[in-house]
């Protein structure tokens, strides 16, 4: 074995380049620069297994919120920096009425949210915008964009 594998240090990973979404042109920091950001490459990631999941299995598996809030707690939870997973928002997508209306149910909260950023008008990165609007012409489920919304918003919205 130690002629095989010689003696080496561990020690924890580190985050060597940040992962942002479409590059910026007028800043030269290095980085991933992934279309649509980390919440774009998830959409595209998720769509693909729930594809493969039900056209080339025999078992139906169902992909929905809950199964995808599971998901984003368990990958989120270590490994990640700070900020990795975020919506850069023009305005809060709901107004004081809907939150008073519905003050300790996150799950209406994220529904009302996830629906009105799921358009894209109200995010200000412009990959993620982009990927948005063209997400169902490019063959992104809406239920997995909606879900994966659903899941951020409710994470947003929890109040322990």
């Amino acid at each position: 074995m130690i002629n095989v594998v010689p003696g080496c240090e561990q020690r924890e990973y580190t985050v060597a380049l940040p992962v942002y979404d479409v590059r910026d042109y007028t800043a030269d920091a290095p980085g991933i620069y992934t279309f649509g950001g980390f919440i774009g490459e998830l959409m595209i990631t998720l769509n693909t297994l729930n594809e493969y999941m039900n056209t080339k299995s025999d078992t139906k598996i169902e992909m929905d919120e809950s199964s995808i809030l599971k998901f984003l707690e368990e990958l989120l939870v270590d490994g990640y920096p700070h900020g990795i997973c975020t919506i850069k928002l023009s305005e809060d997508p709901l107004n004081e009425m809907e939150r008073q209306d519905n003050a300790g149910n996150t799950q209406e909260l994220a529904i009302l949210a996830a629906k009105r950023i799921s358009t894209g008008k109200q995010v200000t990165q412009y990959g993620l915008k982009f990927f948005l609007e063209v997400a169902s012409r490019v063959g992104i489920a809406s239920s997995i964009v909606n879900d994966l919304l659903q899941a951020i918003c409710k994470i947003h919205y929890y109040e322990s």
